[in-house]
């Protein structure tokens, strides 16, 4: 068993502050997106507090990826406004491909942030280190000095992770990183990813995922937020009160699932 399933850690408790009130990570407010005269975000309210797991659902087409990238700051909004909390200082995002460097080890690949945000000569003794820490997190530390085309698509997508992880970000943002993997794999990468989001060993707080998937959605997230087709803009949201792990067959997520997937339906 990896040892990020055999963590079994309190789960993560969205924060709050002294008074009580919930911390936002991200709060988005009557947000509109457009590219030309195409509108594809429109009258967008939506708010994640810190220690969240959300998994945004929605039509193919409709805006989820373009709202992820909108949080990141790499697409502008037409109007409304975008507000990133006090305490999410650093943002790490996974796309559907792990777009690793061919030429790079998986260790060489896991210290890129690093060496993007000091340079080459800035990665150190202690930066190798905590690399091959992440990569042993995720059980691949006897493939550090391999080369992307020597693993599979599931090692990867984990190489990716650690990648992402190297940054050290409090907001996770995931676009179906695993949506291309097989069906075991990706279970199996999933509840790694939500052992790791809970278990404290790194700073990583909050996360928000694109997914079509709606038992994905519903077994790794705290809450589900349906979209609209394009333009996109939230329908519902259903929480998700229920403990870590899930099982797959507690009829209590079952039941969940099919009230989600009937959510989606009723928008597509």
């Amino acid at each position: 068993m990896n040892a990020l399933v055999a963590i079994r850690a309190a789960a993560t408790a969205p924060a709050a502050d002294a008074a009580g009130t919930p911390v936002q990570a991200v709060a988005l407010s009557g947000i509109e997106v457009r590219f030309g005269a195409l509108s594809v975000i429109q009258a967008m309210s939506l708010s994640v507090r810190e220690g969240e797991f959300v998994a945004l659902l929605g039509p193919s087409g409709c805006g989820k990826s373009t709202l992820l990238k909108v949080i990141a700051g790499l697409v502008p909004v037409a109007s409304g406004t975008v507000s990133v909390g006090p305490a999410t200082r650093r943002l790490g995002m996974m796309f559907q491909k792990p777009l690793l460097l061919p030429w790079r080890t998986i260790l060489s690949n896991t210290l890129l942030p690093v060496e993007l945000q000091r340079g080459r000569g800035g990665v150190g003794a202690a930066d190798r280190q905590r690399a091959l820490e992440l990569l042993a997190l995720i059980g691949l530390r006897d493939f550090a000095d391999a080369y992307p085309h020597q693993l599979s698509g599931g090692m990867q997508q984990r190489a990716a992770l650690a990648r992402t992880l190297m940054s050290d970000p409090d907001l996770l943002l995931l676009d179906e990183p695993f949506g291309a993997l097989d069906e075991l794999t990706r279970e199996r990468l999933n509840e790694e990813l939500v052992s790791l989001w809970r278990s404290g060993v790194t700073r990583l707080k909050t996360v928000i995922m694109v997914t079509h998937s709606v038992p994905e959605a519903v077994t790794m997230s705290d809450r589900v937020v349906v979209l609209a087709p394009r333009p996109a803009r939230v329908v519902d949201s259903l929480d998700i009160a229920l403990g870590y792990p899930r099982d797959a067959t507690d009829i209590a997520l079952v039941n969940l699932i099919a009230e989600t997937r009937a959510l989606v339906r009723g928008v597509m």
